[in-house]
């Protein structure tokens, strides 16, 4: 069987650099592992899409120019698609179908996985694959190749006709499960295209923040330390004069969960390579162990990430973050004292359905106070984007009047009616004092919102 596994970029629309600086690692990890099984695999990465920039109706005599091409001959096409690259990834499966009806395809990811029978309703595809499917894909494919039953795949939503069934969900994998899977093969990845390596050392998240669409929320599994260091080291080997700088991007939701463990990784990694430079995310409240915080001086560790989200006690409860003010004080106080703050990046959140101007100005003023007291322009302040989420589940709570079809729009992120739709406390007045606001602190050399 001759398989086809993609994902698509953003519409052009979105101006996001994360996106475009990183391969998708889920891509060349399913890749791999059905290369291992013995199965004929082409990877199409993003920035083949990107290409057609800017990707519009304009363009799609060149999308379907670059399909009839790629795909010829292909049995079976699989889609990884998150959120904010659904829309593209809907036109792909529409240009798709018009080019090779009898193609199978089947989309996986966090998007699909939350959304999978609106996807089977409303596009013409064959399988959606929910949950992590390093397991389930390959019982897909070899249930395709014999047509044999797909009920006892888990994690399968199909058709049958035009009924649509969803079997039971997958089992995550066990931590030895985790680790005997492949490293993901980047020999493929356009080389030079991307900036940074994506690595990761652990799976899930301890916490359980409302606004967030990981998986495995309080469900947070951590490799052990010297295989994922080991593993690190293997991708840079192999696969590091594929990107344009030395950088690796430590993509866990909670890689500073376990100190002792984040320190042991951190450490290998510095001792045997003294060229990498290293990003992480951590939370703040995590970073409590004097010996993980030396680490952390290496200039080798140019970027440290934190989600704080709100400036104020109250809106850290509600968004369930496992956070205050006070605990946070205490951390800003002991990162200055191990000259970290220099090399952090602070993010904040405003827009929660239940804020209201004054909690916007919380927010904002705290956010400032950052880079006032400590003199780097190291905070940055984005208004919520409703994704997949428990705020989602509970949007009628708040008279957030939108559906699934939202995500279908080019750009939904920027689109102005999206985002009254799905903002419904700021009006038009509140929008414009908050402009002004932030532009007052800009006046002054501060910038709080970018872009």
């Amino acid at each position: 069987m001759k398989i086809t596994i993609l994902s698509m970029p953003v519409h052009h629309s979105i101006d996001l650099p994360g996106m475009s600086t990183m391969p998708p690692t889920a891509i060349y990890l399913l890749g791999t592992i059905m290369k291992k099984k013995g199965y004929d695999v082409d990877i199409i990465d993003p920035y083949e899409f990107r290409k057609l920039n800017p990707f519009d109706s304009s363009e799609d005599e060149k999308l379907l120019k670059l399909l009839k091409k790629k795909l010829l001959g292909t049995d079976l096409v699989c889609v990884s698609s998150n959120t904010l690259n659904w829309s593209m990834t809907k036109v792909l499966c529409e240009a798709v179908r018009k080019l090779f009806p009898d193609i199978c395809i089947a989309i996986g990811g966090l998007h699909a996985t939350y959304f999978a029978e609106y996807l089977m309703k409303t596009n013409s595809i064959d399988f959606v694959l929910r949950g992590d499917g390093e397991k389930s894909i390959l019982e897909m494919i070899s249930a395709i190749e014999k047509k044999a039953d797909y009920k006892e795949i888990r994690g399968l939503t199909w058709k049958d006709g035009e009924k649509i069934y969803s079997n039971p969900d997958v089992i995550p994998l066990s931590k030895n499960q985790i680790m005997e899977t492949p490293i993901p093969d980047f020999s493929t990845v356009p080389k030079q295209v991307y900036d940074i390596m994506p690595v990761s050392t652990s799976k899930g998240c301890k916490y359980a923040c409302r606004f967030c669409s990981i998986p495995h929320k309080k469900d947070w599994i951590g490799y052990e330390s010297q295989w994922a260091a080991d593993r690190i080291l293997k991708s840079v080997e192999s696969y590091g004069e594929r990107f344009k700088n030395n950088q690796i991007y430590i993509v866990d939701d909670c890689f500073t969960a376990d100190n002792k463990r984040a320190i042991q990784i951190l450490k290998t990694i510095l001792n045997h390579n003294s060229d990498v430079e290293i990003i992480l995310e951590a939370r703040a409240s995590d970073l409590k162990d004097g010996e993980l915080l030396e680490v952390l001086q290496s200039k080798q560790i140019v970027r440290i990430a934190i989600g704080i989200e709100c400036g104020y006690n109250i809106g850290l409860k509600n968004i369930n973050k496992g956070l205050t003010i006070e605990l946070l004080e205490k951390r800003l106080q002991t990162f200055q004292k191990y000259d970290l703050i220099k090399k952090m990046f602070f993010s904040f959140i405003i827009g929660f359905p239940w804020e209201r101007t004054l909690d916007y100005k919380q927010t904002l003023d705290y956010a400032a106070s950052i880079v006032q007291r400590f003199g780097y322009q190291n905070v940055n302040v984005n208004w919520l984007n409703l994704f997949p989420s428990e705020i989602w589940n509970n949007r009628d709570k708040y008279g957030i009047l939108v559906n699934e079809d939202i995500f279908d729009i080019h750009g939904m992120i920027k689109n102005p009616k999206i985002f009254r739709d799905t903002h419904p406390r700021v009006d038009e007045f509140t929008q414009k004092f908050i402009d002004k606001y932030v532009d007052d602190y800009k006046k002054n050399g501060i910038s709080l919102i970018n872009g």
